[in-house]
């Protein structure tokens, strides 16, 4: 059984890449996933008294949608590859994706992995997080 923990009151398709990726690696890894899920808070809970842990988050069952996505998670992973063996570091401008949904960790500095537009995580993964990749020094 598989957990994926968002601080989140809700579900995000960028959540099910997560899972996907983390349903492969398991994989890989030589685990059975029979279950994958998303956990997020339930924002429709009110508290009466002792905390009900049960009422406080939300499961989200991905198992299918995981395991429907493992095709596209084993290409992300050769773009991946491929991408981080070139020589250079590209010198295009940003693509404004590369800060969607979530800006750069560290305000402007841009990530190397997203220099341009066909960068792998904003191609690949798309709208994922670029600060969380590779940040320029």
């Amino acid at each position: 059984m598989l957990y994926e923990v968002k601080c989140s009151t809700e579900e995000k398709p960028i959540y099910q890449h997560d899972v996907a990726y983390q349903v492969y690696v398991l994989t890989k890894l030589g685990f059975t996933v029979e279950r994958a899920c998303l956990v997020h808070l339930h924002n429709q809970y009110v508290r009466h008294g002792e905390l009900d842990l049960q009422q406080l988050f939300s499961i989200v069952d991905l198992t299918e949608k995981a395991r429907s996505m493992q095709p596209d998670v084993e290409h992300n992973l050769e773009v991946f590859a491929t991408y981080l063996s070139r020589p250079d570091e590209p010198l295009d401008d940003l693509n404004r994706g590369c800060f969607k949904p979530y800006r750069a960790a560290f305000g402007n500095t841009a990530p190397v992995i997203c220099r341009n537009r066909t960068s792998l995580i904003c191609m690949a993964r798309k709208k994922r997080p670029c600060s969380s990749v590779i940040i320029r020094a």
